[in-house]
């Protein structure tokens, strides 16, 4: 993976954390947001 940012500084202070965050949004598995919870399902009685 290679990562250039431009004016990030130097050392790997800005590039270090932003390609942990990329790394972990691809591998780590993500929880499902609360707002796809709070959608009520509908029962076969209210299809008819």
């Amino acid at each position: 993976m290679a990562l250039i940012l431009e004016n990030g500084g130097g050392d790997g202070v800005v590039a270090g954390p932003t390609a942990r965050a990329i790394l972990d949004h691809i591998f780590v598995p993500q929880q499902a947001s609360s707002a796809a919870a709070d959608v009520p399902q509908r029962d076969s009685a209210d299809a008819q």
